[in-house]
């Protein structure tokens, strides 16, 4: 009888992994899937050029730079908005196929449609805050007036109460620095924790 129910979890959780196996193949054939359709995007790359004088280093150009301000412009009279995730799109296309725009080749079929990765960042901000901290004791005195004043003059420091909250109020002067930015692969954590259960009963029915 336990055997059978160890089965039947078995041959459920198989199921289940093939399942996850085949969700995970779709999501990665949608993260190649192009956001913006490559022709008009690169009709409104060539008319951008073609249209401004510069000399635009497409490697290395700059995300907050000219030549990405008059192309969102352009792209707005096409019906493409320049919200985050197409500017993170766009930039990204226009770094991967830098040698083909940069040599005036704007055959659809030579560019690579760029491909969502996962990142994990780390970083540190920096500020200047005032912060106020609530505390609390007990002082055993003769006169509620005379406690009141050493409280305020400093001859009974407050932070040698107990502490009962913190609140942070304005922050200014901040400072942001990127530690570190690393690539990480997609994970399915239901896939993962599926993978164990069937490993953990694979060595059950082995047992048997």
């Amino acid at each position: 009888m336990i055997f059978f129910v160890l089965s039947s979890y078995y041959y459920k959780y198989q199921g289940i992994y093939n399942n996850n196996q085949m969700k995970s193949l779709n999501e990665q054939q949608n993260l190649r899937t192009a956001p913006i359709k490559t022709g008009v995007l690169l009709k409104v790359i060539k008319y951008t050029i073609n249209n401004n004088s510069g000399d635009w280093d497409f490697k290395n150009l700059d995300v907050k730079g000219k030549f990405f301000d008059i192309l969102f412009d352009n792209l707005k009279l096409v019906g493409i908005s320049n919200d985050f995730d197409n500017s993170d799109y766009i930039f990204a296309f226009i770094k991967e196929n830098a040698d083909l725009i940069q040599d005036g080749n704007f055959n659809e079929s030579d560019y690579m449609v760029p491909q969502k990765r996962k990142f994990k960042w780390t970083g540190e901000e920096v500020y200047t805050a005032k912060k106020g901290d609530t505390y609390s004791y007990e002082e055993e005195m003769y006169s509620e007036e005379f406690l009141e004043n050493a409280l305020h003059n400093g001859e009974i420091e407050i932070w040698g109460g107990k502490l009962e909250s913190e609140e942070l109020y304005d922050t200014y002067d901040s400072e942001v620095t990127i530690l570190n930015i690393e690539e990480i692969p997609f994970s399915d954590t239901q896939t993962e924790s599926v993978v164990k259960e069937l490993k953990n009963l694979q060595e059950i029915l082995g047992k048997k």
